[in-house]
């Protein structure tokens, strides 16, 4: 990867699209533009921020400004905090305000709380954030997951909802996160679990923060391995995230059930993206307004399904309450009457689909004039 690519002409513009390499920070100094972008896609994001902070100084002590400075990871749903990319980033903010008070400090991501998550991780409250602007876009991760299926050949396949089905729902799970166990627990407990194909593969089961044991009430031995369409050993491989079994997905399976990735936090991951990429019903939980979330980003609801109350609930326990209670109840009806309201409901399951298929971080003006931070 070119660490910096600098822009002065409109030469020097067409040749940087032309360009192979992927510009981990591009300084646009053409007349009107006056920006630095730096995208932490691709390389460690310290040391890609560490490269802008260096080149920031380098232009401010010969007394340059820039009006505008983004800062972008479209790839995942978060900016992962670690102490020295706080360090940075405070460093950035600070010295940005001191020497230039006017520049526009911009961050795009996945996290659609980013500005508050910012301000709380790096505990930045002596900094007016009056300058800083926030986006949060998960349109990034959605291009991720159709660029994976896309390579894997699965982009134009689609649920058969004229198949006949022999389950109510299935419920995936790769990573063993606290209320996915909760979950299966009360899959479990309710019986309901006889009316789901369902995985517990228990990748990164060490992994900071899950600790599923604390959630188990015993129904369900969360230190087995329950594989379905593949093995723990093929979903290590990155691409395989994104593949789906067509018996037990596409064909004798309604509706994709679970967990989204931290429900503590507004982001959204392939996991909500898939389904509807394959144009199937899904109900999942996640944080807080969620699915008013889905609707607001253009999705529309199965409210001839769902009851979807539980989303607007602000304490996540009584929530999750109510999200199982909701799966009871879908659990109850027969499969040949849901197949038949599913059914009901195709021309709007297709158009979620062509809307997903859609939609695009391009509609953001920055990437339309810089895809290359995209790539």
């Amino acid at each position: 990867m070119k660490p910096v690519e600098i822009i002065t002409t409109n030469e020097d513009y067409n040749n940087h699209l032309n360009g192979e390499q992927r510009p981990g920070i591009i300084i646009d100094l053409r007349p009107g533009k006056n920006t630095a972008m730096c995208s932490l896609n691709y390389e460690r994001h310290v040391d890609v921020f560490q490269k802008l902070s260096n080149t920031l100084h380098d232009y401010y002590n010969k007394g340059w400004c820039f009006d505008k400075i983004y800062v972008l990871k479209t790839n995942e749903p978060h900016l992962d905090m670690d102490v020295n990319f706080l360090g940075l980033i405070e460093q950035a903010l600070r010295f940005i305000k001191s020497k230039c008070p006017n520049t526009k400090f911009i961050f795009i991501n996945g996290d659609m709380d980013l500005k508050y998550n910012i301000r709380e991780y790096t505990k930045l409250n002596s900094i007016d954030f009056a300058h800083v602007d926030c986006y949060g876009f998960p349109f990034g991760l959605l291009g991720r997951t159709k660029r994976r299926l896309t390579k894997l050949n699965c982009n134009n396949k689609t649920m058969n909802y004229n198949s006949v089905a022999t389950k109510h729902f299935i419920c995936m799970n790769g990573v063993p996160q606290y209320q996915r166990l909760k979950l299966i627990d009360v899959l479990h407990e309710t019986n309901i679990i006889d009316k789901c194909h369902w995985s517990w593969m228990r990748r990164r089961p060490d992994a900071p923060g899950y600790h599923s044991e604390t959630a188990s009430r015993g129904f369900f031995d969360y230190k087995q391995i329950k594989e379905l369409d593949m093995s723990l050993e093929k979903l290590q491989f990155e691409d395989n995230q994104d593949i789906v079994d067509d018996f037990y997905y596409l064909k004798d399976s309604l509706i994709d059930i679970g967990i989204e990735s931290d429900p503590r936090y507004k982001f959204i991951t392939e996991k909500t993206w898939k389904p509807l990429l394959y144009g199937k019903v899904s109900l999942f939980f996640n944080c807080q307004n969620y699915h008013a979330i889905l609707t607001n980003l253009g999705f529309e609801l199965y409210d001839e399904i769902f009851d979807y109350s539980f989303d607007a609930i602000v304490d996540m326990g009584e929530r999750e309450t109510a999200y199982h209670n909701e799966l009871k109840r879908i659990s109850e009806i027969s499969i040949e009457e849901l197949q038949k309201k599913i059914l009901s409901i195709e021309d709007k399951i297709l158009r979620n689909r062509n809307h997903a298929w859609n939609c695009d971080l391009k509609i953001l003006p920055l990437f339309k004039e810089y895809p290359t931070l995209l790539q």
